[in-house]
């Protein structure tokens, strides 16, 4: 592992922390990184802390990336696949804060956090039903990510301890 790798890995991540930053002040049109702002998707609006929504979309951008180009190296390269084990690890804290629970729905709507206002007033019963039967779904498949994340983060893990003990061995001979 020469610092070679190591400096192609911290371009890659700040590649994707500047294309991160550029999503989140121009796609969701945020004035500011610190304190509150609003996210608009659709008709639903989601009130967060910005830092957190940023570290949000940059933990997807940073795994997407990572997990790209650690594809076409055949998850040989060591720094590339530290890189994506801590991008991954990053993405289920975010997401374990992010998923419904008793104590996280009053944990976020006293503290920072997401607050969700759907636009369930205006519609007919019919609809509403179809709303949350997708709510329910999308649900399903938040933990269905939120498990092969944590079993990826796992499989990445056994990796590097691969790879080490690899490195280890052809240096010796």
């Amino acid at each position: 592992m020469s610092s070679k790798h190591w400096l192609s890995e911290l371009f890659w991540v700040l590649l994707s922390a500047i294309f991160s930053l550029l999503l989140v002040f121009t796609f969701f049109k945020v004035a500011s990184l610190f304190g509150d702002s609003s996210f608009g998707v659709g008709d639903t609006y989601f009130l967060a802390e910005t830092s957190i929504f940023f570290l949000l979309v940059y933990s997807a951008i940073g795994s997407w990336t990572f997990i790209m180009r650690a594809a076409t190296g055949k998850f040989k390269n060591l720094p590339q696949i530290i890189v994506l084990t801590l991008f991954i690890g990053l993405s289920i804290y975010l997401l374990h804060q992010t998923l419904p629970s008793e104590e996280m729905s009053n944990r976020l709507a006293n503290e920072e956090g997401w607050l969700i206002y759907p636009p369930l007033s205006s519609l007919s019963f019919k609809d509403r039903l179809e709303v949350l039967g997708s709510m329910f779904f999308k649900g399903v498949w938040a933990v269905w990510l939120y498990f092969g994340l944590i079993l990826s983060f796992i499989a990445l893990l056994g990796r590097i301890f691969w790879l080490a003990r690899v490195a280890k061995k052809t240096s010796k001979v």
